[in-house]
């Protein structure tokens, strides 16, 4: 089955094909040592219902991942986060997850842009994920 790890990695990959040296993370840090700053995560993930066995195996599972970028507004802002986050779409698109939302959010810090994404798709038991750059 394919991983969290082997997801995120893939979105970190696509990140740094930029060149933009962003600061790329599973935990969430309030305050990022620097930026641009990629904060993606497994946010959901729970059995499709009619695919579990008699002895309660998941063969599916409804994933959702939540992006979030985090630029500064004198460093380019909005289209920074933009261009970062069409990037993400693109990695989660190739590994065929759906789009969901797209939304600025509201970061608490005006010097700061922040734009959140969610992506979501079923990930069978028997699963692999396609070769990098497809």
């Amino acid at each position: 089955m394919i991983t969290e790890n082997e997801i995120l990695t893939r979105v970190a990959n696509a990140v740094d094909a930029l060149g933009l040296n962003a600061y790329c993370t599973s935990v969430y840090e309030p305050f990022p040592p620097h930026f641009p700053c990629v904060y993606a995560r497994m946010t959901d993930k729970y059995p499709v219902r009619r695919h579990i066995d008699l002895d309660y195996t998941d063969n599916q599972n409804n994933v959702t991942f939540t992006a979030e970028v985090f630029v500064q507004k004198t460093d380019g802002g909005k289209e920074k986060a933009d261009a970062i986050m069409d990037t993400i779409t693109d990695a989660f698109r190739r590994m065929y997850f759906i789009p969901t939302m797209r939304s600025p959010v509201d970061n608490g810090d005006p010097a700061i842009y922040r734009i959140m994404s969610r992506y979501r798709r079923v990930i069978a038991s028997g699963d692999i994920l396609p070769p990098e750059g497809e």
